[in-house]
């Protein structure tokens, strides 16, 4: 026999999802107000980056789903508010890169994200260099905080 669910469970069962994945920016957002968050110096630069972020592997890999996009909206905007600003993702994480790039844009919360991806680097320099030219449109950004050669198996002849 199949169950048949209603809009109203749908919707709760929804809600419940978001709550339980913002739960942890919601605590640090808490923790914020008690202090500042720690951070750490990026080397080169001296710049100090906050030691909470989120990747985008699986959770941000999802196709037109308006529930979802809110619900990685909302632990965004949680993730800034708690004084985070590291995403971490790549062009090789499906989608990713795109909704990532959706809602930085939506929010406008992009001057205040550290984004972090990766470029293939096992095939021929062009290849790398059309990866990067194909984040930058997903992630709607001119340049990255980070980019990163991903799953460099032989660094002699890596092309990036």
């Amino acid at each position: 026999m199949t169950k048949h669910l209603s809009r109203r469970t749908i919707l709760a069962a929804g809600g419940a999802a978001a709550a339980a994945a913002a739960a942890p920016f919601a605590a640090c957002a808490q923790t914020a107000a008690a202090g500042p968050i720690r951070t750490r110096k990026i080397p080169q630069s001296g710049e100090d980056l906050p030691v909470v972020g989120i990747g985008t592997s699986i959770v941000f890999a999802y196709e037109n789903d308006p529930v979802k996009h809110a619900e990685r909206t909302e632990v965004v905007k949680l993730l800034v508010a708690g004084g985070g600003s590291l995403i971490d993702t790549a062009a090789s994480y499906g989608t990713a890169e795109a909704r990532v790039g959706d809602v930085l844009s939506d929010t406008g919360l992009r001057p205040r994200i550290f984004i972090a991806t990766k470029c293939a680097s096992n095939g021929s320099r062009e290849q790398s260099l059309a990866s990067i030219t194909r984040s930058q449109e997903r992630l709607k950004a001119k340049s990255f905080e980070l980019l990163q050669a991903h799953n460099v198996n032989e660094a002699r002849k890596s092309v990036v």
